[in-house]
C-alpha cells in the first residue's frame, strides 16, 4: 500500500483486478471479472467526495458476496494454532 500526498492509500489495493489476479496466481481461483469490476469504485466514492446510485452500491455488494462465497470455499494453505 502506498499513501500519495492525499493520505490515502493507492496502488495495489485499489485494483481490485489485480488482487483477482492475484487470487488466481496463488489459490487457483478465477474470480468472474465482472464481478470484480462492480466490486471496484472510485477513491473518490470510497473517500465521501463521490455518491454512487443505490444500484451501483446494491450490484457492488452482491458482487462481493459471490466472491466472498467463492473465497469461503478455499481450504486454507495454513492453518493457525492457538
Amino acid at each position: 500500500m502506498w499513501f500519495g500526498g492525499s493520505g490515502r492509500p493507492t496502488g495495489v489495493l485499489g485494483d481490485i483486478t489485480h488482487l483477482g489476479g492475484l487470487v488466481k496466481d496463488k489459490l487457483g481461483i478465477a474470480l468472474d471479472p465482472g464481478d470484480l469490476s462492480a466490486i471496484h469504485c472510485s477513491a473518490k466514492v470510497r473517500y465521501g467526495e463521490e455518491k454512487s446510485t443505490r444500484e451501483e452500491a446494491l450490484a457492488s455488494h452482491d458482487a462481493l458476496v459471490r466472491v466472498l462465497g467463492a473465497l469461503s470455499k478455499v481450504k486454507a494453505h495454513h492453518t493457525h494454532r492457538t
